[in-house]
């Protein structure tokens, strides 16, 4: 498994490393990850999932607007965003340009 290889490498040059696992990750692959994660100080940010996480986030209500009558441009993007940490979750509204 060569993407185990390269990510372990990132984490050692990166305080952050994001991935997008092609396949479900093993619970051995994950373990020897996180010791690295630990042992760098650094953070990974998964996009999919992963086992054991400490939190997942969630893009909730996602809304743009601008476009008029089917013309115009893009101007505004409105979303909640969800945290969730074992059984306490949070959210809160943004508003990005």
């Amino acid at each position: 498994e060569l993407w185990l290889e390269v990510v372990a490498a990132l984490v050692d040059v990166l305080k952050v490393v994001v991935l997008k696992p092609a396949t479900l990750v093993d619970p051995k692959s994950a373990s020897v990850i996180d010791a690295r994660l630990r042992a760098r100080s650094s953070t990974l940010v998964v996009w999919g999932e992963w086992p054991r996480v400490e939190a997942r986030l969630s893009a909730e209500r996602v809304g743009w607007s601008g476009v008029g009558r089917g013309r115009g441009r893009l101007d505004r993007r409105e979303l909640r965003v969800a945290v969730t940490r074992g059984s306490q979750r949070s959210a809160r509204d943004l508003v990005l340009p």
